[in-house]
Protein backbone atom coordinates (compact mmCIF):
# COMPACT_ATOMS: atom_id res chain seq x y z
CA UNK A 1 0.00 0.00 0.00
CA UNK A 2 1.35 3.45 -0.89
CA UNK A 3 1.69 5.91 1.97
CA UNK A 4 -1.38 8.15 2.32
CA UNK A 5 0.58 11.38 2.14
CA UNK A 6 2.35 10.44 -1.10
CA UNK A 7 -0.53 8.70 -2.80
CA UNK A 8 -2.05 11.75 -4.45
CA UNK A 9 1.29 12.76 -5.87
CA UNK A 10 1.85 9.27 -7.27
CA UNK A 11 -1.61 9.05 -8.79
CA UNK A 12 -1.79 12.58 -10.15
CA UNK A 13 -1.54 13.26 -13.87
CA UNK A 14 0.04 16.60 -14.89
CA UNK A 15 -3.39 18.11 -15.51
CA UNK A 16 -5.10 16.96 -12.31
CA UNK A 17 -5.52 19.17 -9.27
CA UNK A 18 -6.71 18.05 -5.83
CA UNK A 19 -8.62 20.07 -3.26
CA UNK A 20 -8.28 19.72 0.52
CA UNK A 21 -11.58 17.75 0.53
CA UNK A 22 -10.01 15.29 -1.94
CA UNK A 23 -7.09 14.79 0.46
CA UNK A 24 -9.48 14.22 3.39
CA UNK A 25 -11.47 11.68 1.38
CA UNK A 26 -8.33 9.77 0.40
CA UNK A 27 -7.24 9.63 4.06
CA UNK A 28 -10.73 8.48 5.10
CA UNK A 29 -10.79 5.92 2.28
CA UNK A 30 -7.60 4.21 3.39
CA UNK A 31 -8.65 4.29 7.05
CA UNK A 32 -11.94 2.57 6.14
CA UNK A 33 -10.05 -0.02 4.09
CA UNK A 34 -7.73 -0.67 7.00
CA UNK A 35 -10.78 -1.53 9.13
CA UNK A 36 -12.29 -3.74 6.42
CA UNK A 37 -15.11 -1.39 5.42
CA UNK A 38 -14.48 -1.61 1.67
CA UNK A 39 -17.73 -0.01 0.52
CA UNK A 40 -17.03 3.20 2.49
CA UNK A 41 -13.39 3.05 1.41
CA UNK A 42 -14.46 2.96 -2.25
CA UNK A 43 -17.04 5.70 -1.71
CA UNK A 44 -14.33 8.07 -0.41
CA UNK A 45 -11.53 7.10 -2.79
CA UNK A 46 -13.15 6.63 -6.20
CA UNK A 47 -13.47 10.36 -6.99
CA UNK A 48 -9.80 11.11 -6.43
CA UNK A 49 -8.65 7.91 -8.14
CA UNK A 50 -10.74 8.59 -11.27
CA UNK A 51 -9.48 12.17 -11.36
CA UNK A 52 -5.87 10.93 -11.41
CA UNK A 53 -6.35 9.27 -14.86
CA UNK A 54 -3.19 7.30 -14.07
CA UNK A 55 -2.38 3.56 -14.21
CA UNK A 56 -1.87 3.56 -10.42
CA UNK A 57 -5.23 5.24 -9.81
CA UNK A 58 -7.10 2.78 -12.05
CA UNK A 59 -5.23 -0.11 -10.43
CA UNK A 60 -6.35 0.97 -6.95
CA UNK A 61 -9.93 1.43 -8.18
CA UNK A 62 -9.88 -2.08 -9.66
CA UNK A 63 -8.48 -3.50 -6.43
CA UNK A 64 -11.21 -1.82 -4.34
CA UNK A 65 -13.98 -2.95 -6.69
CA UNK A 66 -12.56 -6.49 -6.35
CA UNK A 67 -12.77 -6.25 -2.56
CA UNK A 68 -16.37 -5.09 -2.97
CA UNK A 69 -16.97 -8.09 -5.30
CA UNK A 70 -17.96 -5.88 -8.21
CA UNK A 71 -16.02 -7.91 -10.77
CA UNK A 72 -17.33 -6.10 -13.86
CA UNK A 73 -16.05 -2.70 -12.74
CA UNK A 74 -12.89 -4.28 -11.37
CA UNK A 75 -12.07 -5.71 -14.84
CA UNK A 76 -13.02 -2.40 -16.51
CA UNK A 77 -10.54 -0.36 -14.46
CA UNK A 78 -7.71 -2.91 -14.56
CA UNK A 79 -7.99 -2.90 -18.38
CA UNK A 80 -7.72 0.91 -18.32
CA UNK A 81 -4.63 0.58 -16.14
CA UNK A 82 -3.05 -2.04 -18.45
CA UNK A 83 -3.46 0.27 -21.49
CA UNK A 84 -1.20 2.97 -20.02
CA UNK A 85 1.04 0.96 -17.66
CA UNK A 86 4.47 -0.29 -18.70
CA UNK A 87 7.31 -2.55 -17.48
CA UNK A 88 7.02 -4.38 -14.18
CA UNK A 89 3.97 -2.34 -13.16
CA UNK A 90 2.08 -3.70 -16.18
CA UNK A 91 2.85 -7.24 -14.96
CA UNK A 92 1.36 -6.33 -11.56
CA UNK A 93 -1.79 -5.23 -13.40
CA UNK A 94 -2.00 -8.57 -15.20
CA UNK A 95 -1.55 -10.36 -11.84
CA UNK A 96 -4.49 -8.40 -10.40
CA UNK A 97 -6.56 -9.26 -13.48
CA UNK A 98 -5.75 -12.94 -12.86
CA UNK A 99 -6.97 -12.61 -9.28
CA UNK A 100 -10.23 -11.03 -10.48
CA UNK A 101 -10.85 -13.96 -12.84
CA UNK A 102 -9.99 -16.40 -10.05
CA UNK A 103 -12.56 -14.70 -7.81
CA UNK A 104 -15.12 -15.34 -10.55
CA UNK A 105 -13.88 -18.95 -10.85
CA UNK A 106 -12.80 -18.31 -14.46
CA UNK A 107 -9.88 -20.73 -14.32
CA UNK A 108 -9.11 -20.85 -18.06
CA UNK A 109 -8.91 -17.05 -18.40
CA UNK A 110 -6.65 -16.92 -15.32
CA UNK A 111 -4.31 -19.54 -16.79
CA UNK A 112 -4.21 -17.73 -20.14
CA UNK A 113 -3.02 -14.51 -18.47
CA UNK A 114 -0.43 -16.31 -16.33
CA UNK A 115 0.98 -18.21 -19.32
CA UNK A 116 1.14 -14.88 -21.20
CA UNK A 117 3.16 -13.35 -18.32
CA UNK A 118 5.49 -16.36 -18.06
CA UNK A 119 6.29 -16.23 -21.81
CA UNK A 120 7.68 -12.74 -21.30
CA UNK A 121 8.98 -13.15 -17.76
CA UNK A 122 9.63 -16.88 -17.08
CA UNK A 123 10.91 -16.17 -13.58
CA UNK A 124 8.07 -13.95 -12.36
CA UNK A 125 7.49 -15.09 -8.79
CA UNK A 126 3.86 -14.00 -8.46
CA UNK A 127 2.87 -15.71 -11.72
CA UNK A 128 4.63 -18.96 -10.80
CA UNK A 129 3.01 -19.04 -7.35
CA UNK A 130 -0.44 -18.27 -8.75
CA UNK A 131 -0.29 -20.87 -11.51
CA UNK A 132 0.96 -23.49 -9.03
CA UNK A 133 -1.91 -22.53 -6.69
CA UNK A 134 -4.46 -22.98 -9.50
CA UNK A 135 -3.15 -26.43 -10.39
CA UNK A 136 -3.10 -27.38 -6.71
CA UNK A 137 -6.73 -26.25 -6.36
CA UNK A 138 -7.61 -28.29 -9.47
CA UNK A 139 -5.74 -31.23 -7.86
CA UNK A 140 -3.22 -31.39 -10.73
CA UNK A 141 -0.45 -31.89 -8.20
CA UNK A 142 2.29 -32.86 -10.68
CA UNK A 143 1.80 -29.64 -12.67
CA UNK A 144 1.69 -27.55 -9.47
CA UNK A 145 4.90 -29.17 -8.22
CA UNK A 146 6.61 -28.57 -11.58
CA UNK A 147 6.01 -24.79 -11.37
CA UNK A 148 7.10 -24.68 -7.73
CA UNK A 149 10.30 -26.54 -8.58
CA UNK A 150 10.91 -23.91 -11.28
CA UNK A 151 10.46 -21.28 -8.59
CA UNK A 152 13.08 -23.09 -6.50
CA UNK A 153 15.56 -22.85 -9.39
CA UNK A 154 15.01 -19.12 -9.86
CA UNK A 155 14.86 -18.29 -6.11
CA UNK A 156 16.77 -21.05 -4.26
CA UNK A 157 16.69 -19.28 -0.90
CA UNK A 158 13.04 -18.18 -1.05
CA UNK A 159 10.77 -20.11 1.34
CA UNK A 160 7.51 -19.79 -0.64
CA UNK A 161 8.31 -22.57 -3.12
CA UNK A 162 9.40 -24.99 -0.38
CA UNK A 163 6.39 -24.22 1.81
CA UNK A 164 3.86 -24.54 -1.01
CA UNK A 165 5.53 -27.79 -2.18
CA UNK A 166 5.19 -29.19 1.34
CA UNK A 167 1.43 -28.53 1.20
CA UNK A 168 1.14 -30.46 -2.07
CA UNK A 169 3.13 -33.39 -0.70
CA UNK A 170 0.86 -33.45 2.37
CA UNK A 171 -2.19 -33.67 0.07
CA UNK A 172 -0.48 -36.52 -1.79
CA UNK A 173 0.36 -38.30 1.52
CA UNK A 174 4.07 -37.99 0.73
CA UNK A 175 5.09 -37.09 4.27
CA UNK A 176 8.86 -37.64 3.76
CA UNK A 177 8.96 -35.13 0.88
CA UNK A 178 6.79 -32.68 2.83
CA UNK A 179 9.15 -32.93 5.81
CA UNK A 180 12.21 -32.38 3.59
CA UNK A 181 10.75 -29.14 2.17
CA UNK A 182 9.58 -27.87 5.55
CA UNK A 183 13.05 -28.41 6.98
CA UNK A 184 14.38 -26.20 4.17
CA UNK A 185 11.76 -23.57 5.07
CA UNK A 186 12.88 -23.27 8.70
CA UNK A 187 16.54 -23.45 7.64
CA UNK A 188 16.10 -20.33 5.48
CA UNK A 189 13.75 -18.61 7.94
CA UNK A 190 14.13 -19.86 11.54
CA UNK A 191 11.30 -17.51 12.63
CA UNK A 192 8.69 -18.87 10.20
CA UNK A 193 6.30 -20.45 12.72
CA UNK A 194 3.98 -22.08 10.16
CA UNK A 195 6.90 -24.26 9.03
CA UNK A 196 7.47 -25.58 12.55
CA UNK A 197 3.78 -26.14 13.22
CA UNK A 198 3.24 -27.94 9.90
CA UNK A 199 6.21 -30.19 10.66
CA UNK A 200 4.81 -30.86 14.13
CA UNK A 201 1.47 -31.86 12.63
CA UNK A 202 3.08 -34.29 10.15
CA UNK A 203 5.26 -35.92 12.83
CA UNK A 204 2.27 -36.26 15.19
CA UNK A 205 -0.02 -37.77 12.53
CA UNK A 206 2.69 -40.26 11.46
CA UNK A 207 3.31 -41.36 15.05
CA UNK A 208 6.67 -39.60 15.47
CA UNK A 209 5.72 -37.69 18.60
CA UNK A 210 9.30 -37.31 19.87
CA UNK A 211 10.34 -35.68 16.57
CA UNK A 212 7.34 -33.36 16.89
CA UNK A 213 8.43 -32.39 20.40
CA UNK A 214 11.98 -31.68 19.21
CA UNK A 215 10.67 -29.35 16.48
CA UNK A 216 8.51 -27.47 18.99
CA UNK A 217 11.45 -27.24 21.40
CA UNK A 218 13.53 -25.70 18.60
CA UNK A 219 10.79 -23.17 17.82
CA UNK A 220 10.43 -22.22 21.51
CA UNK A 221 14.06 -21.06 21.48
CA UNK A 222 13.00 -18.32 19.05
CA UNK A 223 9.61 -17.64 20.62
CA UNK A 224 9.63 -18.91 24.24
CA UNK A 225 6.18 -17.44 24.96
CA UNK A 226 4.33 -18.97 22.00
CA UNK A 227 1.01 -20.13 23.48
CA UNK A 228 0.40 -22.48 20.57
CA UNK A 229 3.84 -24.15 20.79
CA UNK A 230 3.59 -24.53 24.58
CA UNK A 231 0.07 -25.96 24.33
CA UNK A 232 1.01 -28.42 21.56
CA UNK A 233 4.12 -29.52 23.50
CA UNK A 234 2.00 -30.17 26.58
CA UNK A 235 -0.66 -31.97 24.57
CA UNK A 236 1.77 -34.30 22.76
CA UNK A 237 3.49 -35.20 26.05
CA UNK A 238 0.05 -35.88 27.53
CA UNK A 239 -0.85 -38.10 24.54
CA UNK A 240 2.28 -40.24 24.98
CA UNK A 241 1.61 -40.44 28.75
CA UNK A 242 4.64 -38.35 29.65
CA UNK A 243 2.54 -36.50 32.21
CA UNK A 244 5.32 -34.81 34.19
CA UNK A 245 6.85 -33.17 31.08
CA UNK A 246 3.38 -32.33 29.79
CA UNK A 247 2.53 -30.48 32.99
CA UNK A 248 5.74 -28.44 32.76
CA UNK A 249 4.62 -27.08 29.39
CA UNK A 250 1.08 -26.40 30.61
CA UNK A 251 2.47 -24.49 33.63
CA UNK A 252 4.70 -22.51 31.26
CA UNK A 253 1.61 -21.79 29.18
CA UNK A 254 -0.18 -20.40 32.25
CA UNK A 255 2.84 -18.18 32.97
CA UNK A 256 2.89 -17.02 29.33
CA UNK A 257 -0.81 -16.09 29.47
CA UNK A 258 -0.23 -13.91 32.53
CA UNK A 259 2.39 -11.94 30.53
CA UNK A 260 0.35 -11.60 27.34
CA UNK A 261 -2.58 -9.43 26.36
CA UNK A 262 -5.39 -11.74 25.33
CA UNK A 263 -9.08 -11.01 25.00
CA UNK A 264 -11.04 -12.13 28.07
CA UNK A 265 -12.70 -15.12 26.36
CA UNK A 266 -9.48 -16.31 24.74
CA UNK A 267 -7.60 -15.98 28.04
CA UNK A 268 -10.23 -18.07 29.88
CA UNK A 269 -10.24 -20.75 27.19
CA UNK A 270 -6.43 -20.95 27.01
CA UNK A 271 -6.23 -21.25 30.79
CA UNK A 272 -9.00 -23.85 30.73
CA UNK A 273 -7.00 -25.93 28.25
CA UNK A 274 -4.00 -25.91 30.58
CA UNK A 275 -5.96 -26.55 33.80
CA UNK A 276 -7.94 -29.41 32.24
CA UNK A 277 -4.92 -31.33 30.95
CA UNK A 278 -2.96 -30.73 34.17
CA UNK A 279 -5.95 -32.08 36.13
CA UNK A 280 -6.45 -35.01 33.76
CA UNK A 281 -2.74 -35.93 33.92
CA UNK A 282 -2.90 -36.12 37.72
CA UNK A 283 -6.01 -38.32 37.40
CA UNK A 284 -4.13 -40.83 35.22
CA UNK A 285 -1.39 -40.91 37.86
CA UNK A 286 -4.04 -41.60 40.56
CA UNK A 287 -3.33 -38.31 42.31
CA UNK A 288 -7.01 -37.52 42.73
CA UNK A 289 -6.69 -34.59 45.15
CA UNK A 290 -4.40 -32.63 42.80
CA UNK A 291 -6.53 -33.63 39.83
CA UNK A 292 -9.67 -32.17 41.45
CA UNK A 293 -7.76 -29.03 42.50
CA UNK A 294 -6.93 -28.13 38.88
CA UNK A 295 -10.17 -29.36 37.34
CA UNK A 296 -12.07 -27.01 39.66
CA UNK A 297 -10.13 -24.06 38.19
CA UNK A 298 -11.73 -24.64 34.76
CA UNK A 299 -14.33 -21.91 34.22
CA UNK A 300 -17.25 -21.94 31.79
CA UNK A 301 -15.78 -22.26 28.28
CA UNK A 302 -13.38 -24.81 26.75
CA UNK A 303 -13.30 -28.13 28.65
CA UNK A 304 -15.80 -26.92 31.27
CA UNK A 305 -18.11 -29.93 30.79
CA UNK A 306 -15.10 -32.28 30.39
CA UNK A 307 -13.72 -31.10 33.74
CA UNK A 308 -17.00 -31.58 35.58
CA UNK A 309 -17.43 -35.06 34.10
CA UNK A 310 -13.82 -35.90 35.00
CA UNK A 311 -14.54 -34.85 38.59
CA UNK A 312 -17.55 -37.20 38.63
CA UNK A 313 -15.34 -40.01 37.29
CA UNK A 314 -12.89 -39.44 40.17
CA UNK A 315 -15.65 -39.61 42.77
CA UNK A 316 -17.05 -42.79 41.17
CA UNK A 317 -13.55 -44.31 41.32
CA UNK A 318 -13.22 -43.32 44.99
CA UNK A 319 -16.61 -44.92 45.70
CA UNK A 320 -15.32 -48.20 44.24
CA UNK A 321 -12.05 -47.97 46.15
CA UNK A 322 -13.79 -47.36 49.47
CA UNK A 323 -16.62 -49.80 48.57
CA UNK A 324 -19.13 -47.20 49.66
CA UNK A 325 -21.34 -44.42 48.35
CA UNK A 326 -19.70 -41.71 50.49
CA UNK A 327 -19.01 -39.46 47.46
CA UNK A 328 -22.59 -39.55 46.14
CA UNK A 329 -23.37 -36.06 47.50
CA UNK A 330 -20.46 -34.57 45.56
CA UNK A 331 -21.51 -36.39 42.37
CA UNK A 332 -25.09 -35.14 42.76
CA UNK A 333 -23.91 -31.59 43.42
CA UNK A 334 -21.89 -31.50 40.17
CA UNK A 335 -24.74 -33.04 38.15
CA UNK A 336 -27.28 -30.56 39.56
CA UNK A 337 -25.06 -27.62 38.58
CA UNK A 338 -24.68 -28.98 35.06
CA UNK A 339 -28.36 -29.78 34.58
CA UNK A 340 -29.54 -26.38 35.90
CA UNK A 341 -27.02 -24.38 33.86
CA UNK A 342 -29.14 -22.70 31.17
CA UNK A 343 -26.10 -22.38 28.90
CA UNK A 344 -25.87 -26.18 28.87
CA UNK A 345 -29.57 -27.03 28.42
CA UNK A 346 -28.90 -28.24 24.86
CA UNK A 347 -25.67 -30.07 25.65
CA UNK A 348 -26.27 -33.75 24.86
CA UNK A 349 -23.21 -34.97 26.78
CA UNK A 350 -24.46 -33.45 30.01
CA UNK A 351 -27.68 -35.52 29.95
CA UNK A 352 -26.04 -38.70 28.71
CA UNK A 353 -23.07 -38.88 31.08
CA UNK A 354 -25.03 -37.55 34.07
CA UNK A 355 -27.53 -40.39 33.62
CA UNK A 356 -24.77 -43.02 33.28
CA UNK A 357 -23.11 -41.72 36.46
CA UNK A 358 -26.39 -41.78 38.38
CA UNK A 359 -27.10 -45.33 37.23
CA UNK A 360 -23.66 -46.32 38.51
CA UNK A 361 -24.60 -45.11 42.00
CA UNK A 362 -28.04 -46.75 41.61
CA UNK A 363 -30.04 -43.51 41.52
CA UNK A 364 -32.22 -44.75 38.67
CA UNK A 365 -35.22 -42.50 39.25
CA UNK A 366 -33.09 -39.34 39.05
CA UNK A 367 -31.36 -40.74 35.97
CA UNK A 368 -34.79 -41.30 34.40
CA UNK A 369 -35.79 -37.67 35.04
CA UNK A 370 -32.57 -36.33 33.52
CA UNK A 371 -32.89 -38.55 30.44
CA UNK A 372 -36.50 -37.45 29.87
CA UNK A 373 -35.38 -33.82 30.17
CA UNK A 374 -32.66 -34.42 27.59
CA UNK A 375 -35.10 -36.15 25.25
CA UNK A 376 -37.19 -32.96 25.10
CA UNK A 377 -34.28 -31.40 23.20
CA UNK A 378 -33.10 -34.58 21.46
CA UNK A 379 -36.25 -36.71 20.99
CA UNK A 380 -34.70 -39.09 18.45
CA UNK A 381 -31.29 -39.52 20.02
CA UNK A 382 -30.81 -43.27 20.25
CA UNK A 383 -28.03 -43.02 22.89
CA UNK A 384 -30.34 -41.22 25.33
CA UNK A 385 -33.20 -43.59 24.49
CA UNK A 386 -31.01 -46.67 25.01
CA UNK A 387 -29.88 -45.35 28.38
CA UNK A 388 -33.53 -44.73 29.32
CA UNK A 389 -34.44 -48.30 28.31
CA UNK A 390 -31.58 -49.57 30.46
CA UNK A 391 -32.74 -47.36 33.32
CA UNK A 392 -36.28 -48.77 33.17
CA UNK A 393 -34.75 -52.25 33.28
CA UNK A 394 -33.04 -51.41 36.58
CA UNK A 395 -36.33 -49.91 37.83
CA UNK A 396 -37.94 -53.30 37.01
CA UNK A 397 -40.31 -51.69 34.54
CA UNK A 398 -39.85 -54.17 31.68
CA UNK A 399 -42.86 -52.90 29.75
CA UNK A 400 -41.50 -49.36 29.49
CA UNK A 401 -38.00 -50.66 28.87
CA UNK A 402 -39.05 -52.65 25.78
CA UNK A 403 -41.28 -49.78 24.55
CA UNK A 404 -38.22 -47.52 24.51
CA UNK A 405 -36.07 -50.16 22.77
CA UNK A 406 -38.80 -50.63 20.13
CA UNK A 407 -38.78 -46.87 19.59
CA UNK A 408 -35.02 -47.01 18.93
CA UNK A 409 -35.53 -49.80 16.38
CA UNK A 410 -38.12 -47.69 14.54
CA UNK A 411 -35.61 -44.80 14.35
CA UNK A 412 -32.67 -47.09 13.53
CA UNK A 413 -33.48 -50.74 12.65
CA UNK A 414 -29.75 -51.53 12.54
CA UNK A 415 -28.98 -50.40 16.08
CA UNK A 416 -26.98 -53.42 17.25
CA UNK A 417 -27.28 -52.65 20.95
CA UNK A 418 -31.05 -52.21 20.82
CA UNK A 419 -31.39 -55.48 18.84
CA UNK A 420 -29.19 -57.21 21.40
CA UNK A 421 -31.11 -55.69 24.34
CA UNK A 422 -34.46 -56.95 23.03
CA UNK A 423 -33.11 -60.37 22.01
CA UNK A 424 -31.49 -60.92 25.41
CA UNK A 425 -34.65 -59.74 27.18
CA UNK A 426 -36.76 -62.29 25.29
CA UNK A 427 -34.25 -65.03 26.09
CA UNK A 428 -34.12 -64.16 29.81
CA UNK A 429 -37.91 -64.30 30.02
CA UNK A 430 -38.08 -67.46 27.89
CA UNK A 431 -40.27 -65.73 25.29
CA UNK A 432 -40.15 -66.05 21.51
CA UNK A 433 -36.73 -67.72 21.50
CA UNK A 434 -36.61 -68.00 17.69
CA UNK A 435 -37.27 -64.23 17.47
CA UNK A 436 -34.60 -63.68 20.12
CA UNK A 437 -32.11 -65.69 18.03
CA UNK A 438 -32.91 -63.62 14.92
CA UNK A 439 -32.48 -60.31 16.77
CA UNK A 440 -29.15 -61.21 18.41
CA UNK A 441 -27.82 -62.79 15.19
CA UNK A 442 -28.58 -59.54 13.37
CA UNK A 443 -26.87 -57.54 16.14
CA UNK A 444 -23.80 -59.78 15.95
CA UNK A 445 -23.64 -59.39 12.18
CA UNK A 446 -23.54 -55.58 12.65
CA UNK A 447 -21.07 -55.69 15.59
CA UNK A 448 -19.17 -58.99 15.18
CA UNK A 449 -16.45 -58.08 17.71
CA UNK A 450 -18.77 -57.16 20.58
CA UNK A 451 -18.21 -59.55 23.53
CA UNK A 452 -21.53 -58.45 25.06
CA UNK A 453 -23.48 -59.50 21.98
CA UNK A 454 -21.50 -62.78 21.83
CA UNK A 455 -22.57 -63.45 25.43
CA UNK A 456 -26.22 -62.75 24.48
CA UNK A 457 -25.93 -65.12 21.51
CA UNK A 458 -24.57 -67.80 23.82
CA UNK A 459 -27.39 -67.21 26.29
CA UNK A 460 -30.04 -67.54 23.52
CA UNK A 461 -28.54 -70.91 22.51
CA UNK A 462 -28.42 -71.93 26.18
CA UNK A 463 -32.17 -71.27 26.35
CA UNK A 464 -32.64 -73.19 23.09
CA UNK A 465 -30.72 -76.10 24.70
CA UNK A 466 -28.01 -75.91 22.02
CA UNK A 467 -25.29 -76.10 24.64
CA UNK A 468 -22.24 -76.67 22.44
CA UNK A 469 -23.19 -73.72 20.24
CA UNK A 470 -23.72 -71.63 23.37
CA UNK A 471 -20.26 -72.57 24.68
CA UNK A 472 -18.58 -71.32 21.49
CA UNK A 473 -20.04 -67.82 22.00
CA UNK A 474 -19.36 -67.75 25.76
CA UNK A 475 -15.70 -68.60 25.16
CA UNK A 476 -15.52 -65.82 22.55
CA UNK A 477 -17.02 -63.34 25.03
CA UNK A 478 -14.63 -64.43 27.80
CA UNK A 479 -11.59 -63.47 25.68
CA UNK A 480 -12.48 -59.81 26.31
CA UNK A 481 -14.67 -60.09 29.41
CA UNK A 482 -12.74 -62.62 31.49
CA UNK A 483 -13.72 -60.89 34.75
CA UNK A 484 -17.41 -60.47 33.94
CA UNK A 485 -19.48 -62.21 36.61
CA UNK A 486 -22.38 -62.52 34.13
CA UNK A 487 -20.37 -64.20 31.35
CA UNK A 488 -18.63 -66.47 33.90
CA UNK A 489 -22.03 -67.48 35.33
CA UNK A 490 -23.45 -68.17 31.86
CA UNK A 491 -20.38 -70.28 30.98
CA UNK A 492 -20.64 -72.22 34.25
CA UNK A 493 -24.36 -72.79 33.71
CA UNK A 494 -23.70 -74.06 30.18
CA UNK A 495 -21.08 -76.53 31.46
CA UNK A 496 -23.66 -77.60 34.06
CA UNK A 497 -26.12 -78.39 31.24
CA UNK A 498 -23.35 -80.27 29.40
CA UNK A 499 -22.80 -82.29 32.62
CA UNK A 500 -19.17 -81.15 32.85
CA UNK A 501 -19.49 -80.49 36.57
CA UNK A 502 -15.82 -79.76 37.25
CA UNK A 503 -15.74 -76.90 34.76
CA UNK A 504 -19.20 -75.77 35.82
CA UNK A 505 -17.94 -75.50 39.41
CA UNK A 506 -14.78 -73.64 38.27
CA UNK A 507 -16.61 -70.93 36.30
CA UNK A 508 -19.43 -70.53 38.81
CA UNK A 509 -16.90 -70.10 41.65
CA UNK A 510 -15.07 -67.44 39.62
CA UNK A 511 -18.38 -65.67 38.99
CA UNK A 512 -19.29 -65.75 42.68
CA UNK A 513 -15.86 -64.36 43.66
CA UNK A 514 -16.23 -61.52 41.15
CA UNK A 515 -19.74 -60.60 42.25
CA UNK A 516 -21.93 -62.38 44.74
CA UNK A 517 -25.31 -63.49 43.37
CA UNK A 518 -28.02 -65.80 44.76
CA UNK A 519 -28.50 -67.23 41.24
CA UNK A 520 -24.81 -68.07 40.86
CA UNK A 521 -24.72 -69.62 44.34
CA UNK A 522 -27.75 -71.76 43.51
CA UNK A 523 -26.12 -73.10 40.31
CA UNK A 524 -22.80 -73.59 42.10
CA UNK A 525 -24.45 -75.75 44.76
CA UNK A 526 -26.10 -77.80 41.99
CA UNK A 527 -22.75 -78.25 40.21
CA UNK A 528 -21.03 -79.39 43.42
CA UNK A 529 -23.94 -81.71 44.24
CA UNK A 530 -23.94 -83.34 40.79
CA UNK A 531 -20.14 -83.56 40.80
CA UNK A 532 -20.17 -85.37 44.15
CA UNK A 533 -22.96 -87.70 43.03
CA UNK A 534 -21.09 -88.51 39.82
CA UNK A 535 -17.87 -89.17 41.77
CA UNK A 536 -19.76 -91.53 44.13
CA UNK A 537 -21.26 -93.42 41.20
CA UNK A 538 -17.84 -93.78 39.57
CA UNK A 539 -16.32 -95.05 42.83
CA UNK A 540 -19.08 -97.66 43.18
CA UNK A 541 -18.56 -98.68 39.57
CA UNK A 542 -14.80 -99.06 40.15
CA UNK A 543 -15.44 -101.28 43.24
CA UNK A 544 -17.75 -103.56 41.28
CA UNK A 545 -15.16 -103.93 38.53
Amino acid sequence: MLLIFSILANFASPSSAYSSSDVQKVIKGFIYENYGNYSKSLYNLKGALKKSQSPAGYYELSRLYLKNKNFTKSIYYINKSIKTAFGKYKINCYILKTKIYLSENKIKKSLDILNFILKQYPSDKQALLLIAGIYKFERHFAAAAAYLNLLKLYYPADIDSYYELSKIYILENKSAKAVKNLKEVIKFNPYFKEGYFQLTAIYTITGKEHSALNILKKYLRYDPFSNFALYQSGLINYAIKNYVSGRKYFFRLLHSISNSRLKANKEINTKNNAYFFIGASYYFQNNFSKSIKFLKLVKYGHHYVDSRLQEIEIYLTLNKKTKSYKYNAKINNIIDKLIHNKKLEKNLRVYYFSAISLEEIKQYKKAENILNKGLKYFPKNTSLLYQLGSDYHFLHNNKKSIQVIDKILIIDPTNAYALNFKGYYLAVHGKELIEAEKLVKKALHIEPNSPYISDSMGFVYLRLKKYNKALFYFKHALKKLKNSSTVLRHTGLDYLMLKNYNKAEKYLELSEKTKKSPFTLKYLKEAVKFKNETNKKEKKKDKKE
